[in-house]
């Protein structure tokens, strides 16, 4: 194969490469997706997972685990 024909087979692969993962970014961080605009947790399941973290919170001693780790 002479010098010139692999130049452009290998520029011609590099620059699909470049293309496809540039479309494959477009396709990931441009595109919105119905699912994005949806909140996770309705009110209540909001309210409930607050007062599990809450709870969760009061129970966890800093010098306990500071002692635990000795």
């Amino acid at each position: 194969m002479n010098r010139k024909k692999l130049v452009y087979v290998g520029s011609g692969a590099a620059i699909a490469c470049v293309v496809f993962i540039g479309g494959l970014l477009i396709g990931r961080f441009a595109i919105t997706r119905p699912g994005d605009n949806i909140e996770p947790y309705e009110e209540g399941q909001r309210a409930l997972w607050n007062q599990y973290k809450q709870q969760f919170l009061e129970l966890v001693n800093a010098q306990e685990i500071e002692k635990n780790l000795r």
